[in-house]
């Protein structure tokens, strides 16, 4: 900064305040907005570089409210709805890009484009209304994410005494998800996804919802606590703002603390809905609960039960619970629908009944389930398996007490006949060979060395005796 700019910087901090990064960038960005549509037309054509300094904004008055600060900083103008501002700028003649004077948004010589869609218009002219965060279409979400920054660090952490958890069980639970309208710097409302937590300590907000709505940030060092207690990072800044309800009078003042990142997607995979018969007449608080979307803002437990309300209905067996709340009817609770076994589980459960027998010594046998595509492409597994077991001897040798055991283990594997000795005439192309090396476990009570078998040990094409076998199967 030259100077000027930097005394007008300073000026514009609290005495003590701590300099903000986001505060400071948007300063820098309102003063280059400033100095641009201030600097004489002909002061741009006679030089290549600006002195950008602060003294300009002085000199430059409303054409609303007659006051010293440009239009675009006239609180007359910002209250105003996009559709007025738009028709007000078009009746002064203004540029709709830089909102200056003297020329149309074609002839415009200013850098500076809409910061939310980069087009050429100013930000306070975008749309017929100001953008909604990009959670509310979840299925758009490649579509609308480019419009918001995105923050550069992406911690998982779940936040002051969270217990919203994602567990992988065959059965989904619904959280309760709301849309509501959140207010921003200029008194805008804008739509935001928020999770009702009864057990939240604190009300949260992401980064990337903080800066878009544009609040100043208070600074804090709060710690931040989790499952299980341990305290990983703390909070730095908190914004204050009002939330309302999108079908009722309901609104409420909150502080929310700023995270980078409150949760995965909620929900964690699309749900179908077609067969739930939800009542007409219950308005759905999420719109798009059953399709998974970011969280914006998570409410605590300072404001879940004044929202509450005492309609509650249940849709049905294994089905979620609508609950009446000032926000709409949430959906929440457990689905639990019926699994239809896979292809490849069916052709496990033919393989089983097809190939298992009794022995006449009562256990049972059942050749492994391979793959047909895989069968005779063993190739040569004798070489390697002879190299590592010839390697395994010499460390015996070395090692008098590992070899006492392994050959203990051993003993006891043909004993028990779960090993047998195989003549060498029997070999075709579909035996296989596994290397073998023991593990100690220093403390079982029972066996301390145990003998582990390679099936993954690959043979001359490539191939492991784990490699045919079906993937709902253990390796063996």
């Amino acid at each position: 900064m030259d100077a000027d700019t930097r005394k007008a910087w300073e000026s514009s901090l609290e005495h003590g305040e701590f300099p903000d990064l986001f505060k400071t960038l948007d300063f820098i960005n309102r003063q280059c907005e400033v100095l641009e549509s201030c600097t004489p037309e002909s002061s741009r054509k006679s030089t290549s570089t600006k002195a950008f300094t602060s003294t300009t904004a002085a000199n430059s008055t409303c054409v609303l409210c007659q006051q010293h600060h440009t239009l675009q900083n006239c609180p007359t103008f910002i209250t105003m709805s996009v559709l007025q501002r738009k028709s007000k700028v078009q009746s002064l003649k203004r540029c709709f890009n830089c909102l200056s004077a003297g020329h149309p948004v074609s002839q415009c010589r200013s850098k500076w484009t809409c910061r939310i869609c980069k087009k050429r218009h100013h930000h306070l002219l975008h749309g017929e209304q100001l953008p909604a965060a990009p959670s509310l279409q979840p299925s758009d979400a490649a579509a609308t994410s480019h419009q918001l920054p995105v923050d550069a660090a992406q911690p998982t952490l779940i936040g002051a005494s969270m217990t919203s958890l994602t567990t992988a069980v065959p059965s989904t639970v619904l959280l309760s998800t709301v849309v509501l309208n959140i207010t921003d710097r200029a008194g805008v409302s804008h739509p935001a996804r928020a999770l009702l937590d009864s057990e939240a300590q604190s009300n949260f907000i992401t980064g990337r919802m903080a800066q878009f709505l544009e609040l100043p940030r208070k600074l804090i060092n709060l710690p931040l606590s989790g499952i299980g207690g341990s305290t990983r990072s703390n909070v730095r800044h908190s914004i204050e703002t009002t939330i309302h309800s999108r079908c009722s009078s309901y609104a409420a003042s909150l502080e929310l603390l700023v995270l980078p990142k409150l949760s995965a997607d909620i929900p964690t995979q699309r749900i179908d809905i077609s067969h739930w018969k939800i009542p007409e007449t219950c308005i759905l608080a999420d719109p798009s609960f059953n399709r998974p979307g970011t969280i914006d803002i998570i409410l605590g437990a300072t404001h879940f039960y004044e929202i509450l309300r005492i309609g509650r209905l249940s849709l049905g067996d294994s089905m979620p619970t609508l609950q009446e709340t000032e926000f709409g009817w949430v959906v929440s609770g457990t689905i639990t629908e019926p699994m239809s076994p896979s292809s490849e589980e069916r052709a496990c459960e033919d393989h089983d009944t097809a190939t298992t027998t009794r022995e006449e010594d009562g256990r049972y046998m059942v050749q492994l389930p391979r793959k047909p595509e895989m069968i005779g492409k063993f190739g040569n597994s004798t070489t390697i398996a002879l190299r590592r077991f010839l390697a395994l001897e010499r460390r015996l040798q070395r090692e008098p007490d590992t070899q006492r055991a392994y050959v203990d283990f051993m003993d006891e594997y043909l004993r028990f006949s779960h090993t047998s000795k195989v003549a060498a005439s029997s070999k075709n192309d579909e035996s296989f060979y596994l290397p073998h090396h023991p593990v100690f476990k220093t403390d079982s009570t029972t066996t301390k060395c145990r003998v582990v078998f390679d099936a993954s040990s690959k043979s001359s094409t490539g191939v492991s005796l784990n490699d045919p076998l079906r993937p709902l199967n253990e390796p063996h």
